[in-house]
């Protein structure tokens, strides 16, 4: 029975009319909802949300409250219109793999030694060629709004998943790394003059002869 009529109504009147109590079965938010990952200096206690502008403050209250049981102080938003952005500033400093996998270059592939360190430079020195060549080139980023919640208990946001860890991701890694070598002069360059290298110290500086010569029994 419905709130909006009297207590003394079994059931709903006729003068109603199609009203029909009921009949949408709603288990989840028609709505998404992005956690996002927090600043070094972010306090524990506070989350911050991406959701469409048409979700309001009681929309993420319900939200936590029910699904999760999540306690909320209070709740802040902002709206953050439709931008144009360069293209090449939403895909800088990442390389795009197989099978739709994005990572970043500087988090596994640089710093690690003189070949990792060269294939960084190397890739840092294209990308800003490609920045340039493509500088007319925009992307629409849709509106959205900024949710930041702060909740009743801190909340501790789980570290960041290394790709490397998972067998496919790694193998992906590995497979477009090799493909990317064979396409980079300069690795090549820098590979071919290595092998050289240890060509003429090995020549310069032989194996000494053993002085245990085979004795052989009859």
């Amino acid at each position: 029975m419905s709130s909006v009529y009297p207590s003394h109504f079994k059931t709903i009147p006729k003068w109603a009319g199609g009203y029909k109590q009921g009949q949408r079965k709603v288990y989840f938010p028609t709505f998404p909802m992005r956690l996002v990952r927090p600043s070094p200096n972010q306090p524990r206690d506070v989350a911050i949300f991406h959701v469409p502008p048409r979700v309001n403050k009681l929309h993420i209250a319900d939200y936590l409250k029910k699904l999760y049981g999540v306690k909320v102080n209070y709740i802040r938003t902002a709206i953050y219109v439709e931008r144009l952005l360069r293209k090449e500033e939403l895909e800088f400093e990442q390389v795009r793999l197989r099978h739709k996998y994005l990572t970043s270059f500087a988090e596994h592939y640089a710093g690690r030694d003189d070949m990792w360190t060269t294939r960084y430079e190397d890739w840092m020195e294209k990308s800003d060629n490609r920045l340039t060549a493509v500088f007319r080139r925009w992307v629409k980023v849709p509106a959205y709004k900024k949710v930041i919640v702060n909740l009743a208990e801190p909340f501790m946001f789980p570290p960041k998943p290394d790709p490397m860890a998972f067998p496919q991701a790694k193998s992906n890694i590995e497979e477009a790394l090799e493909e990317w070598d064979k396409r980079n002069p300069t690795l090549a360059a820098l590979r071919m003059k290595k092998e050289q290298a240890e060509k003429a110290e090995k020549a310069a500086n032989p194996e000494p002869e053993s002085k245990n010569r085979p004795v052989y029994v009859v």
